[in-house]
């Protein structure tokens, strides 16, 4: 059984303190055994507060079922379910620089007025096209999350004309746990990976949309294993809350 190593700290990421600790009826997964929450009572379990919506990523066809909200998102431009990836027994979902191949939701949150914070188990399944689409929220892809600009297989976080690129390769078929945040009280972007912690300039952003893969151009070539969405307050955590976050998953990142 994983034992995951406690924490003494004050922050309210809901944390076990000071203990080593496992949560048994949680399932885990991967080379390193991290924990793949499926309920929110699996988030009450490791410690961490529920999301609004929770994606596992095991559908066979059709749409992206919200094992806790209510906030379903449409297959577009035919993904790849129940693809295989080395190490994990779960099946993931691919893209494969299709255009418009997504999963979406024309009218799931407003981004002028609501937080968000995204988690995605992501790999790359091949090297990308340039700028290629992981994740958008808002209209367009004026806030997402994208492949390359050189077609590097590495993220980005995009916001209009304010673009940070990690400085990392993420080849496939490792499986990456990458951190989206959009924190509007406190103006505040963010994008995580293990290694990185990158902090582009905040900016203004327009749109309900919210979608895996391309909302608009082409998709980059990855697959998704598992993924969770927090939307408004509880969405903004410090870079510390989301570091207790990894960590209770399973995860080690090495940022502070």
């Amino acid at each position: 059984m994983a034992v995951r190593a406690g924490l003494t700290t004050g922050i309210t990421a809901g944390v076990r303190a000071g203990v080593n600790w496992s949560a048994s009826g949680v399932a885990t997964d991967g080379p390193d055994g991290v924990y793949v929450p499926a309920s929110a009572a699996d988030f009450t379990e490791l410690g961490i507060t529920a999301p609004t919506s929770l994606r596992t990523w095991q559908e066979a066809s059709g749409n992206l079922l919200d094992a806790i909200g209510s906030k379903t998102l449409t297959a577009g431009g035919s993904p790849l379910y129940q693809q295989t990836v080395a190490d994990w027994s779960r099946k993931f979902i691919s893209f494969n620089n299709t255009l418009t191949q997504r999963f979406r939701d024309a009218t799931y949150a407003d981004s002028t007025a609501l937080s968000i914070f995204v988690l995605m188990y992501v790999g790359y399944n091949a090297a990308p096209n340039a700028s290629t689409h992981i994740m958008t929220y808002g209209a367009g892809d004026n806030t997402s999350m994208t492949a390359g600009s050189g077609g590097q297989q590495t993220f980005r976080y995009r916001q209009s004309g304010n673009i940070s690129q990690a400085a990392g390769t993420y080849t496939g078929p490792t499986v990456h746990p990458v951190g989206f945040l959009r924190d509007l009280t406190g103006s505040r972007a963010r994008l995580y990976t293990l290694t990185e912690k990158l902090s582009p300039t905040f900016g203004s952003s327009t749109g309900t949309v919210f979608a895996y893969g391309a909302n608009n151009g082409n998709s980059a070539t990855v697959s998704f294993g598992w993924s969770a969405e927090w939307v408004g307050p509880t969405a903004e955590f410090s870079d510390a809350q989301v570091k207790v976050i990894y960590q209770q998953l399973g995860w080690s990142p090495s940022w502070s």
